[in-house]
């Protein structure tokens, strides 16, 4: 689990107006954090796999994703930004301000791919995705997300 969130991936209160700011960043955190390689490339996968379909759920949470052979370690970013995100479809038309990004690796294994699916499982419920809106604080985030995940972790 460590390899794959930590508290590093953790970014609060970030002043992103709408969805291409918020791919933006995870792109470059991506880099940053050394998970991959080029930016362009993370934000091209991203984008990919939101055109496809909105990785917007409920309740202000978006889970957007990317599979690329330019992600070196497959990771779990949270941000969490100062005001609702514009332009991002969700199931019941909330305004997206919690974003989980998903970085897979191309050739990742089926263990990160579980630990990845396991944040989506815990976001199905409506007390956790409350839970998770109400920490303040990325201890709190962290710790609030890694007990649940491996709750769910068979």
């Amino acid at each position: 689990m460590a390899d794959v969130f930590n508290r590093k991936y953790i970014f609060l209160e970030k002043e992103l107006p709408d969805q291409q700011a918020v791919f933006r960043f995870i792109a470059k955190q991506a880099v940053a954090l050394q998970l991959a390689k080029k930016e362009q490339l993370v934000l091209k996968a991203l984008e990919k796999r939101e055109a496809e379909m909105s990785t917007g759920m409920q309740d202000g949470i978006a889970i957007p994703h990317a599979i690329s052979s330019d992600i070196q370690q497959a990771a779990v970013l949270f941000v969490r930004t100062t005001k609702p995100v514009s332009e991002w479809e969700t199931f019941d038309n909330t305004q997206v301000k919690q974003i989980i990004a998903m970085l897979v690796p191309a050739d990742s294994t089926q263990a990160h791919l579980q630990i990845l699916a396991n944040f989506a499982t815990t976001l199905i419920d409506e007390n956790q995705r409350q839970a998770l809106t109400n920490c303040q604080t990325a201890a709190e985030v962290y710790t609030f997300l890694t007990k649940e995940i491996n709750a769910n972790i068979d």
